[in-house]
């Protein structure tokens, strides 16, 4: 299926206009590493990693059978754990959950908020957590093939494998997904996974 024709218009009207690149830092958290974009690669290591999960053997979040449509379902709250005293200033884990709720998949959000509401206050200390639970949910979606116009562009644009930009965008709204467009038409600076986990929504 093409992509549709908003998400062209958006793509396309960025590409002209040049934005800067949907990418926001957060504070006292540590951002996806850049990927090296001399050619075309499978997807950064970041994204194949699972640093802050627990073990396969304990992980209560490990993917299900089936993989995750975009047919809508309720999502759930976020009821984070209180901070843990060790950084009790931590607004990650919050800013993040937001985030799937906005731009995730309903099914897909879900999941990433099961996993991150299953951490402890300690684990969420650690930001590699909460990417871990990102991570994992966008790995369950169902290939999409909306994303097919849009990854074919990043493949040129960002040097990305098609392959890596439809399992990474797949589990994306189509608000996300524009969002994405604009940081894929200014060439990925971070890499096609930073520009994922660049979208942030405001907390309530």
């Amino acid at each position: 299926m093409p992509i549709d024709r908003a998400l062209f218009l958006a793509l396309t009207g960025a590409m002209a206009v040049a934005p800067a690149c949907y990418l926001q830092g957060h504070m006292g958290t540590t951002p996806p590493p850049a990927e090296d974009d001399s050619q075309a690669k499978p997807a950064s290591a970041f994204w194949t990693a699972d640093r802050g999960a627990p073990s396969a053997s304990s992980d209560p979040d490990q993917p299900p059978p089936a993989c995750l449509g975009d047919d809508a379902v309720a999502v759930p709250d976020c009821r984070l754990p209180p901070p843990d005293p060790s950084c009790p200033a931590n607004t990650f884990p919050a800013q993040k959950c937001a985030t799937f709720r906005a731009y995730y998949d309903s099914r897909v959000a879900a999941a990433a908020i099961s996993c991150l509401t299953a951490r402890t206050s300690a684990q969420l200390c650690d930001p590699s957590a909460t990417y871990s639970c990102s991570r994992r949910a966008l790995k369950q979606a169902c290939p999409n093939t909306t994303v097919d116009s849009l990854c074919g562009i990043a493949v040129t644009s960002c040097r990305a494998k098609k392959t890596d930009c439809v399992a990474m965008l797949s589990g994306v709204n189509d608000a996300g997904k524009k969002q994405i467009a604009r940081c894929i038409s200014q060439g990925c600076p971070g890499g096609l996974y930073s520009c994922v986990e660049g979208l942030t929504a405001s907390t309530p």
